[in-house]
């Protein structure tokens, strides 16, 4: 009976530290595409994950790139890259405990 109890504390403790925010690839920002895409040095191009962001050509999505640009060129991010959507999207953090 211990032996179980045991079991299901280890599996319950290996769950929450399995859910727990993984920073699964960190890179410098080398170009910022618009409001919600940016180019990671060795990793690529990279949608921000929950980003809602107004097209480029328009006044809206030409603040939004510059705002992105402030915060994010030449920066170092940590990434928790998300595939769910068949997209290639991640959360970005410039701090590990910030996430953007």
């Amino acid at each position: 009976m211990k032996k179980i109890i045991l079991i299901l504390v280890y599996l319950v403790l290996l769950t929450i530290s399995a859910s727990a925010t993984p920073i699964e690839a960190f890179g410098n920002v080398t170009n910022v595409v618009d409001g919600g895409i940016i180019d990671i040095q060795d990793i690529g191009r990279v949608r921000l994950a929950d980003i809602s962001y107004p097209k480029l050509e328009t006044a809206e999505g030409a603040q939004a790139q510059d705002y992105a640009t402030q915060w994010l060129q030449d920066r170092r991010i940590f990434l928790d890259l998300d595939n769910k959507t068949g997209k290639d999207s991640a959360l970005a953090a410039l701090k590990e405990d910030t996430f953007m």
